[in-house]
């Protein structure tokens, strides 16, 4: 345990009962963990703890950590102790935050959950929990409300008629009377994935149960109960499970993976891939939330202004080798078109020191746009002018997050990088940095705002829309 439960800026408190204790890392300082020995981890165990938290020093049985930069949050148990590494935002926001990059319809969240709920989360600081069981319950009734898995699980039984495949040898000694051991096949949906599903739910309603949420839980925990037999669920269950998923139970798979989770510790590792780790570890990537959050936006955004966007469109034909073969493929975060004309290239980049400066002072180096970003988004420019026979380059925009107070963004003039030559009267290439304000923006869909109309918080990244809706001159 930490010697000072405040120390290095980590928040350590200690659970009634059983409870382990809980370490929040809310900022970059380091903090003791006692009880660990990273030498029982396995490798991959040990890439996936280094994901969250960086180990900077050992001494047997104890680790010193600190939170492994910004890009990912979550929570891991390393002994008697759980390290949560909190979002940069408000949980409250961060879960309507996921819930829109991850394409849920925010309306019914919206209205399930209130101020009650929202305090609580704020007291706890730790929305992972009930964002998880929130998100299953969801995909539990998308499931119900579209297509329920049904399968043909095989029955075995004896009766006077012969049904199916009899089975003779079950019937030696018993009179004839008694009927004729059968096995056949009926159609059911009390089947593997239906089980693993509702033993989630169960779990789910759970930690539901404090919440406004909790009469939700319960009529998908009652409807799932009717669903599928409620026996015990083992890990292997879920591996199987997972094996047997189709084309045409592919909806089922987030819902596996999230109750695996809730079931077997804080194991889940990519909420959209379903992958797991023994390691318990549960952890959210905020650069690729913030990806599809962007393309969501921008996608509902441009719809009224008569723009098409591309999200993650594949060239594969940009880089090859002198055969003609395909060398590298690359794939734009989005590319924005005006009918069949592109005339944007954004990229998504997760990096909030992009936005951290001062208004009125000179941008320090470790706040600019690194030059890998900026040679990438110059090369986009390139290859969409020279694929289209485009007579001027497509704006080149990279969005990043906004985390501090809008006064103390830096000019937009200086956060413009123009690639001059002397050859050039006038610079063929050059991006843009857009602060998109997150919490602002996040606030706007929780009051409903659809279209443009959320974007007036991030007035920058709407003038860029609006500009490429405009004919070029």
């Amino acid at each position: 345990m930490a010697s000072n439960p405040t120390v290095a800026g980590a928040t350590a408190l200690a659970g009634s009962g059983a409870r382990p204790l809980e370490i929040i890392l809310a900022s970059d300082e380091p903090v003791w963990v006692d009880g660990v020995d990273l030498r029982e981890f396995s490798p991959p165990e040990r890439h996936q703890l280094t994901r969250l938290v960086q180990v900077l020093e050992t001494r047997g049985r104890r680790v010193r950590i600190r939170r492994n930069r910004e890009h990912r949050v979550g929570r891991v148990h390393l002994g008697d102790t759980v390290v949560t590494i909190p979002p940069p935002f408000d949980p409250a926001v961060f879960i309507d935050f996921f819930l829109y990059a991850s394409g849920r319809k925010m309306e019914d969240f919206l209205r399930r959950r209130t101020a009650e709920t929202e305090a609580r989360l704020r007291r706890r600081d730790d929305p992972f929990l009930v964002l998880l069981a929130g998100v299953l319950v969801d995909a539990a009734e998308q499931i119900v409300a579209t297509r329920v898995a049904r399968g043909y699980e095989p029955v075995i039984e004896r009766s006077r008629t012969i049904s199916g495949r009899p089975l003779w040898g079950r019937d030696f000694g018993h009179h004839p009377a008694e009927g004729i051991t059968c096995r056949y096949f009926v159609l059911s949906t009390d089947n593997l994935l239906n089980r693993l599903v509702s033993a989630g739910i169960r779990q789910a309603a759970s930690i539901l149960r404090d919440t406004p949420m909790a009469s939700v839980a319960n009529t998908q925990r009652f409807i799932w109960r009717s669903i599928a037999d409620q026996s015990y669920v083992t890990p292997h269950d879920f591996d199987l499970g997972e094996r047997r998923i189709t084309r045409l139970t592919e909806p089922y798979r987030d819902a596996l993976a999230i109750s695996r989770a809730l079931l077997y510790g804080f194991s889940l590792e990519n909420p959209f891939a379903g992958r797991s780790t023994r390691l318990q570890v549960l952890e959210f990537s905020l650069p690729e939330l913030f990806e599809r959050f962007l393309s969501r936006l921008l996608s509902e955004a441009s719809v009224n202004l008569g723009l098409r966007v591309h999200i993650q469109a594949e060239d594969r034909h940009a880089i090859v080798d002198a055969e003609g073969t395909i060398y590298r493929r690359v794939r734009p975060d989005i590319v924005v078109f005006r009918g069949s004309q592109p005339v944007a290239v954004v990229d998504a980049k997760f990096k909030p020191h992009y936005t951290r400066t001062q208004r009125g002072k000179r941008v320090p180096p470790k706040n600019r746009v690194s030059n890998a970003d900026i040679y990438q988004m110059f090369f986009y420019q390139a290859r969409i002018r020279a694929r289209y026979r485009l007579e001027r380059s497509p704006r080149a925009i990279i969005v990043a997050p906004l985390l501090q107070q809008a006064a103390e963004i830096v000019e937009s003039e200086r956060r413009t990088a123009l690639w001059q030559t002397e050859e050039l009267g006038s610079p063929e290439f050059g991006l843009s940095l857009v602060p998109l304000p997150v919490v602002s923006v996040v606030r706007s869909i929780q009051d409903g705002r659809g279209g443009l109309a959320v974007l007036e918080s991030a007035s920058e990244l709407a003038a860029h829309l609006v500009a490429c809706a405009e004919p070029a001159v």
